[in-house]
């Protein structure tokens, strides 16, 4: 059953829905600072804590396992609680899990820290897709969701290069302090102006049993988890990568993050464009294509700096392009599902990203990067794979009803 915010009482505007959605961007791109930050910053983190590069991936992998089984989980079992309570104590746990991230002096206590900031994205991202979805007329769903996550994407852009830079010049304490306090004042800016009855409909485990069970729904994650996987193969250790390839430091891995960042954030815009003219699916297959090209490059193509730039760029530009079709391709498969399918879509991103730095870490003592290239190219083709099975078992299961 959906409840409405008529039944409870309250009635919101075009300009209060615009709102809140602008305020739940701004608290997606602290959530996205906290999480992506560590891949500009891996080699001095390496350093401070006294482990070696290839083990400091666990970061990565843990945060992304703590998401990718809390975020259903979690928003499953707050199913039934109002919308302001679940994000703000998503906020909440982003905040305390930065700021213990600051004063930890060990990789044990680290990866402790990011997996409690990593329960509290997984409840902060679905959680903030289902109100665009439920604010938002049936017409301009994907623009709402499009407003939604630009604040994810834009921390790409903006926010990590930026705390790629304080942390080489202040110390990587400084970049998780800061962090941690603007997702702590996030916390009350969400309590107090998320409106408290907003519509939703109700979750519980029973429905996500039953959501994961549907074979079309596995076959569109298992996408994301495929593609994410390639592009986590190569971006895990893009710092040391830059670093060796190009002979750079603070200044020139700041750069090249803000590139790579900075194409991330267009990626939304033109990804929703491509789909529009081409469908989903022969865009997906498109971004597929491109990224086997480019995906080797990274590690294997030009090392002027110029070239590098443009590869980096085209690397991001087409790695995350995918997010808003592959959230489209899940809302008209289950619509009624809506939340529950974008909670588990934004699991598989981060079981595509454990997936990816986990390999990595296993193919990194391979001269050259060679391991990197040869894994990241097997992934992606994986993932051209799964789009096509899966697009025939949907048209199937269209043809039968």
């Amino acid at each position: 059953m959906t409840v409405t915010a008529a039944q409870q009482g309250e009635v919101t505007t075009d300009t209060d829905n615009r709102r809140t959605l602008i305020i739940l961007a701004v608290g997606n791109f602290i959530v996205g600072i906290a999480a992506f930050v560590v891949l500009g910053l891996m080699t001095t983190l390496s350093k401070s804590l006294g482990v070696d590069q290839a083990s400091m991936g666990r970061i990565i992998t843990d945060y992304a396992i703590a998401y990718a089984i809390g975020s259903p989980l979690a928003i499953a079992a707050t199913g039934r609680l109002p919308r302001r309570v679940v994000v703000s104590l998503g906020m909440l746990l982003v905040g305390i899990g930065a700021v213990a991230s600051a004063f930890v002096t060990s990789l044990q206590a680290m990866e402790l820290a990011r997996i409690i900031g990593a329960f509290g994205g997984g409840l902060y991202g679905p959680a903030t897709a289902a109100i665009a979805v439920s604010t938002a007329a049936p017409e301009r769903r994907a623009t709402a969701l499009s407003i939604v996550f630009m604040g994810f994407t834009a921390a790409q852009g903006i926010g990590t290069p930026a705390g790629t830079w304080l942390g080489y010049t202040f110390g990587w304490q400084t970049s998780f302090l800061i962090i941690g306090l603007l997702a702590l004042a996030m916390t009350g800016v969400l309590w107090r102006t998320v409106p408290a009855a907003i519509a939703f409909t109700p979750t519980s485990l029973s429905e996500l049993g039953r959501v994961i069970r549907n074979g079309p729904i596995l076959m569109v994650l298992l996408f994301t988890v495929a593609f994410v996987g390639a592009t986590y193969t190569t971006l895990t250790f893009i710092t040391p990568i830059l670093e060796q390839r190009l002979g750079v430091g603070r200044d020139g891995v700041s750069t090249y993050m803000m590139i790579y960042g900075s194409m991330a954030f267009i990626a939304a815009v033109f990804g929703g464009m491509v789909a529009d003219r081409i469908g989903n699916s022969r865009a997906l297959l498109v971004l597929c294509a491109m990224h086997a090209v480019l995906l080797p490059m990274v590690t294997q193509g030009p090392s002027h700096p110029i070239a590098v730039a443009l590869v980096l760029g085209g690397f991001s530009l087409f790695g995350w392009a995918h997010f808003t079709m592959q959230q489209s391709r899940l809302v008209a498969i289950a619509p009624q599902e809506a939340q529950l399918v974008i909670a588990l879509n934004s699991s598989m991103l981060y079981v595509g990203i454990a997936l990816g730095s986990a390999l990595a870490a296993q193919l990194l003592p391979i001269p050259s990067y060679q391991g990197l290239a040869l894994g990241s190219f097997v992934l992606v083709t994986s993932a051209a794979l799964i789009l096509v099975l899966g697009d025939r078992w949907i048209a199937a299961r269209r043809t039968r009803s």
